[in-house]
Parts: C-alpha cells; structure tokens; sequence
C-alpha cells in the first residue's frame, strides 16, 4: 500500500451472545457443526465476512436473544424486536448491558408510539408492567436499578427520527413519565421511603446507589403536580444534608410547579453563591426547565449578579444549558430561541472566540429539522456570518454549516 492508500483491514468483530428460554433460562449454545454444546452459556461468534450464518440446534422453542453481550465490540446493532421481547429481557437477561440497553429500546418504543398514537397504550403498558417488576426486585445493586428506572433522553429518543421533533418527543416522554408516576404511585413512594435517609458524608456504593434509586423515585412522584409531591419535594430539600439529595430536590422543584420555587431558588443562591462549581449547577437547572417562560428566566439571570459573561463556565452553564439541554424551549417554533443563540455568540465572538464557536454548535445541525425550523436556524446562521469582526472560530464553524 502507497501512504495514500492505506492497507485495508480485514474485517473482525467479536459478537458476544447468549440465548434465552421462555421461562428466563439460557439455553446451551451448540452450533449445527458441533458435536455437543459449548459449556458456556455465552458465545463469541467471530464476524469476518459482510455475510455469515451461524445455525444453533437442538433448542425446543424459538428462543430470545441476547446479542452484544457485554458491549463486545464497538458497533450499532440493528434488530427488529418486538416491545414484549423487550419487555421479557428486561425483566430475565442476565448480561447488565443488555437488560439495561432493551429497557431504553422498549420505553423509545413507548414514546414514539406515543407520538404516533396519542390514544394508544399498547406499549406503555408493558413498559409499565416492566418498570413494575424491576421496582419489586431491585436487587443488590441500586444504582444499576436506578439506570433501569430511568427513561431514555429526548435526544436518544430523537436520535432515531430521521427528521428531529424536539417538541412532540418531549411531549410524548412527559406523558409517559406520568403515566408511570400515576400507575406506579404507590410503588415509587414505597422505595422511596424505604431508602430516604440522611447520609451526611457517606460515599460507600450502598449509600449512592440508595440517593440514586431514591431521587429517581422523586422524579416520578413529582411529576403528579399534587401537594403531597410538592410537600415530599420541599422537605427533602430542606433537611438534606448532601448536596447530591438537595439538588435533586430543587431540579424537581424547578421543574414543576412548585408554589414556593422562587423562595428555594433564592436559599439556595444564598447558601452556595460563593462556590462557582455550585453556583453553575444553580444557572444550569434553571435554564434546563422544560416549563413555558424558561427562556425569559435565562434572559433575566443574564443580568444577574452573580453571572459572569467573561467566565466560560457561567457560559456554559446557562446559555449552553438552554441551547444544548433544553430541546423543548430552544427549538420553540416562533424561533425565539435560536435568536437569543445567535445573540450571545455574536457577543462571545468579541469576549471569548472559542466558546462562541462552541455554543454556536447548536445551530449547526439545522439540516436535522423540519423545513421550518430549518429556515429560521439558517438564518441565524446567515446572520452570524454577516457581522464586523467575526473571529475566525466562528466564521468557519458558521460558514462550514451553511454549506455542507
């Protein structure tokens, strides 16, 4: 091979399996070539040509399976299962990352149908039943069954749209998480409660894997608006003594309607203001709030006393936290959002020219979206480009995005 002709590799991947009966038990692994089976309830199948079949025999029913295991090899996997063969390694794969991997599959399902069908409850149902399940049988492992009972994020969920919604996918995510917070009512508050302490200075895996478990319990629980949610939330708030349950307690607040939100915000801002790593996380949970007006609420903290615009970190933490983790109100349909962006990189271009470029990043995937929202991002885009002075950081990252 010449230097620009590299020396193509042949073609390698080790894929990690095991198969499962209908009552949860691997089946043994004999290939159709094989005397007997493998001892082992996990096989390496070794992928080396574009097209191969490998032929399991002697299994009494069509088995489901459980390919990948271990995240073997650095590849996406595309299978065509169905929402109860999800369901079903949910609740019996033994390998963690696949039992982890067809939860987040099974509650996309139930969110894009959701989007499809508003009145449909076909998936959700067993997604239900499966977060049922998992609540009644945690384990020894909380926080393993803490990312079990979380569902996926709204950019997963739209990672596999080819054309991105940002608003009906988080509308069809919230509706599910409450509809799991109703149906599960009882069993959230009871795990909750069962592992609420107060672990002042305890970092043992027990002691994070029981604030994990619990503060997703919370999640949920606030999601049903009640006063019984507002009063869990305020107390746990108010008497916690790490840092991880309080903040927790304050996101629930600030993302919900809270009667007295404004009055933990504030004691929050004046136990930590003069810690800046704390102070942007107190920038970031507001600017992250999926509730109407969260834009107006970052506007009015860019003139509050304790931002700084020329600290990256205060950057990053409140306008990169609207732009990059607030889908719902960035990507408003009356555009609103992409020009506050398009405002504050064109004012970073004169204070910090990096940063500019890197906040400008949420603009640059404007291909992504609908026609309209792709008009009104390019235009910000178009924008950018026009103004005196522009650093090169952004010009290229601009101009690059508007021709590619």
């Amino acid at each position: 091979p010449t230097p620009h002709q590299p020396e193509k590799l042949p073609l390698h991947i080790p894929l990690s399996l095991g198969l499962l009966n209908p009552d949860g038990s691997e089946c043994p692994l004999q290939l159709e070539d094989e005397p007997t089976p493998a001892p082992t309830r996990t096989r390496v199948l070794d992928i080396r040509e574009g097209e191969q079949r490998f032929r399991f025999v002697n299994l009494p029913q069509a088995p489901a399976i459980s390919a990948l295991r271990g995240f073997s090899a650095p590849v996406k996997l595309k299978q065509n299962r169905s929402a109860e063969e999800l369901a079903f390694l949910l609740a019996h794969d033994p390998d963690t990352f696949n039992r982890w991997d067809a939860g987040q599959q099974l509650a996309t399902q139930a969110i894009l149908q959701r989007m499809d069908q508003p009145a449909s409850r076909n998936a959700s149902g067993l997604l239900t039943e499966a977060y049922r399940a998992v609540l009644a049988n945690l384990g020894d492992d909380l926080s393993y069954a803490a990312l079990l009972l979380t569902l996926p994020s709204e950019d997963f969920v739209g990672s596999s749209l080819e054309t991105m919604q940002p608003v009906a996918v988080h509308q069809a995510r919230q509706a599910i998480r409450l509809e799991l917070a109703e149906t599960l009512a009882d069993e959230w508050a009871s795990v909750y409660e069962r592992h609420h302490r107060n672990e002042y200075n305890q970092f043992d895996a027990e002691a994070i894997g029981r604030r994990r478990l619990k503060n997703v319990c919370l999640d949920y629980l606030s999601a049903r608006e009640d006063a019984t949610a507002h009063e869990r939330s305020l107390r746990q708030f108010e008497s916690s003594s790490t840092m991880t349950d309080r903040f927790a307690a304050l996101t629930a607040i600030v993302n919900s309607q809270h009667p007295r939100k404004t009055e933990c915000l504030d004691a929050f801002y004046r136990k930590w203001h003069e810690d800046d790593l704390v102070l942007g996380k107190w920038l970031t949970v507001q600017a992250t709030c999926p509730l109407p007006g969260t834009l107006e609420q970052v506007k009015a903290l860019l003139a509050h006393p304790a931002f700084d615009f020329n600290l990256p970190n205060h950057v990053r933490s409140l306008v990169g936290g609207f732009s990059q983790s607030n889908a719902v109100n960035f990507h408003a349909e009356n555009g609103e959002g992409y020009r506050f962006l398009a405002d504050q990189v064109i004012r970073l271009n004169g204070v910090n020219p990096q940063i500019a470029a890197r906040m400008l990043t949420a603009l640059t995937a404007w291909r992504r979206y609908d026609a309209h929202r792709q008009g009104l991002m390019r235009a910000e885009l178009q924008r950018i480009t026009t103004m005196p002075d522009l650093s090169p950081d952004v010009f290229e990252l601009a101009n690059k995005a508007l021709a590619g």
